[in-house]
């Protein structure tokens, strides 16, 4: 049962008369955690050619006896102690990166909810949680954006007020970048598309197949709120998008 005292605000996205414009170019760069993977692997190849080139080294130069032996010795367990550090601080930050994913995760079960249609086989997975804010008419709301498997949701609570909402991938139709402008004699943001993706962008317009645009800006974490979150979660929402549409990123 609802609580009495909590007032729901109502999400007002803006309308568009035309249709809503075709999709961006997709996003190339890799998802940040398959980059992050891919870099680790990259690094340990790496650690694990010094470490053999040491213990070569320390071969030959032992048959060869002498004070060679005993420094390529000296070279080859520094060698192991630098691998054993270089993979203890791995292991440590892949520690870090799970505590940080769980603590979203706690999150998105807490303010939206397990989502699970009738229709879908498998839980809802998160892929990654922001802090940002959305247009709810013209009035800027700050809240945490969620993108999952098949929804991006955003959950805002300040006093006894909430706004929350979900938008399935599939009503998407187009997610454009865009940068935040003032106006004159308006304390809020108006939100300009840029159709040149070379443009710095600092804000994410989501079309929706409503006749409805979604407008997404100041991208940050919770666990870096200095940071600047925008190209990352154009990558995510990105990629989320594209494939639970079956859309093609090439």
């Amino acid at each position: 049962m609802a609580d009495p005292s909590v007032a729901q605000i109502i999400y007002q996205p803006c309308s568009i008369i035309e249709q809503p414009p075709e999709p961006a170019a997709p996003c190339q760069e890799m998802l940040p955690w398959e980059k992050y993977e891919q870099e680790q692997r990259l690094e340990e190849a790496k650690r694990n050619e010094k470490l053999r080139e040491a213990q070569e080294r320390s071969y030959i130069e032992a048959q060869k006896g002498g004070i060679d032996s005993i420094i390529a010795k000296a070279s080859e367990t520094a060698t192991k102690i630098s691998t054993g550090i270089g993979e203890g601080v791995e292991k440590m930050e892949q520690g870090i990166r799970e505590t940080l994913y769980q603590a979203q995760r706690s999150r998105f079960v807490k303010d939206i909810g397990i989502i699970k249609p009738e229709v879908q086989a498998e839980p809802e997975i998160l892929w990654f949680e922001y802090t940002c804010k959305v247009l709810n008419g013209n009035i800027p709301v700050p809240g945490l954006l969620y993108v999952s498997t098949n929804f991006i949701s955003f959950y805002h609570e300040l006093g006894n007020e909430i706004l929350r909402f979900v938008l399935p991938l599939e009503s998407i139709v187009a997610i454009h970048h865009a940068v935040t402008l003032e106006l004159k004699n308006s304390e809020h943001p108006f939100l300009q598309q840029v159709l040149n993706q070379n443009v710095k962008f600092n804000s994410l317009l989501i079309y929706t197949n409503d006749q409805k645009v979604h407008s997404f800006f100041g991208f940050g974490v919770l666990h870096d709120p200095l940071a600047d979150y925008t190209e990352h979660a154009w990558n995510v929402i990105d990629h989320a998008w594209r494939k639970a549409k079956n859309i093609n990123n090439a």
